[in-house]
């Protein structure tokens, strides 16, 4: 954006076509969202700083008109010298005055013409005062209107606690449950899901999801249309710090995708063998395989995971049935290596157990 900043009285009329290159304002507006789009700005904060913008070249603009009518019409040596010593003060001064409608006593000292020119500047201040005002208010009932939502959730989930009388820590994961999925703010995402067309809903899934399925080892090389009807099974879930998302021994059904979040894998025996965290998976071998649970998963911290369940998953492949077969083959060799590394790890866990028995002893001896 240019300023206006003459200082000549010869040449204002060729200086002033210098206030077109306000112009490219919308051009500055523009590359202000992408901008937000890449920093992941609160989108409210831009549309607040755009409108400031342009409001501030409506007031240049009115500046300047004024600055021209006093060089055109004041004739008088004082007025000349007034205008050079402050050539946009003055005429700045004048058009706020005008839009907040004060001084208006001024005008009686005026010429007929700047008269009727600020009667008009202060009818469209009017309306500008009214303008931001409305514009200001609107941003912020939209900046709040999500997070009044997730206060009224948490007033009546609070409520409801209190009629069932649940104790604090049970009421405490609640609110940090509520806290993790919505993040301070109710966006209804199935209802705007919905609105969508089938196509657009997947390509935003596949644009969540894709990457998380590409990584799974059985599941490179299928052909990219049955990746798309997998990513349009999986389903989003929740889990706290210490919760117990699979269960060592127990039948699996479903294999989970790490969006966000942390969590640790143990043995039958307790012994932590790894921690996964976003982007991983873990439990593919129940999709193909009615075996037990050979790992117990539990949440470090909070975490969002995708889940595939085994019927899903069968009807995603249905129409491909020798994919079926590779996948099968390929689980069941992942499980043999599976619970060979983990009786590894169990002998492993046995030997260092004997040591420390054989070495607690011989000290017992030593005494």
């Amino acid at each position: 954006m240019y300023i206006y900043l003459a200082r000549n009285v010869d040449y204002y009329p060729f200086e002033t076509i210098c206030l077109l290159k306000v112009t490219r304002l919308p051009t500055f507006t523009r590359y202000l969202y992408r901008m937000s789009e890449k920093m992941q700005v609160w989108s409210y904060q831009i549309k607040f700083i755009c409108f400031a913008l342009w409001v501030s070249v409506f007031v240049v603009w009115l500046t300047s008109a004024v600055y021209m009518m006093i060089r055109i019409l004041h004739d008088s040596t004082l007025a000349l010298r007034r205008i050079k010593n402050f050539p946009m003060l003055m005429s700045t001064v004048r058009v706020v005055r005008a839009c907040m409608v004060v001084g208006v006593t001024d005008l009686f000292n005026a010429s007929k013409f700047l008269m009727a020119f600020e009667v008009v500047t202060i009818m469209i201040g009017n309306v500008l005062q009214i303008v931001i005002l409305a514009k200001v208010m609107h941003i912020f009932q939209k900046r709040s209107t999500s997070r009044n939502k997730y206060n009224n959730l948490l007033e009546e989930i609070s409520e409801y606690m209190k009629y069932k009388e649940l104790p604090s820590t049970l009421k405490d994961k609640v609110f940090r449950y509520i806290e993790f999925k919505f993040q301070k703010h109710i966006i209804k995402e199935e209802d705007i899901l919905n609105t969508l067309s089938s196509i657009l809903k997947q390509d935003i899934l596949t644009h969540r999801c894709q990457k998380m399925v590409e990584r799974v080892a059985f599941f490179k090389g299928l052909p990219t249309q049955v990746l798309l009807r997998i990513v349009t099974k999986l389903r989003s879930e929740i889990f706290l710090p210490n919760d117990v998302i699979v269960l060592a021994g127990y039948a699996g059904y479903a294999m989970y995708f790490i969006y966000s979040g942390t969590v640790a894998v143990y043995t039958n025996n307790g012994k932590e063998i790894c921690h996964l965290e976003d982007g991983s998976h873990f439990g593919e071998i129940a999709l193909v395989i009615n075996e037990p649970r050979v790992a117990t998963v539990i949440a470090v911290r909070a975490c969002e995971l995708f889940k595939l369940s085994r019927k899903d998953f069968q009807e995603a492949i249905e129409p491909f049935p020798d994919l079926n077969k590779r996948i099968r083959l390929s689980a069941l060799s992942r499980l043999e290596n599976t619970l060979q590394m983990m009786s590894t790890d169990e002998r492993q866990v046995h030997i260092d157990t004997e040591v420390e028995t054989d070495e607690t002893t011989t000290d017992a001896f030593s005494l």
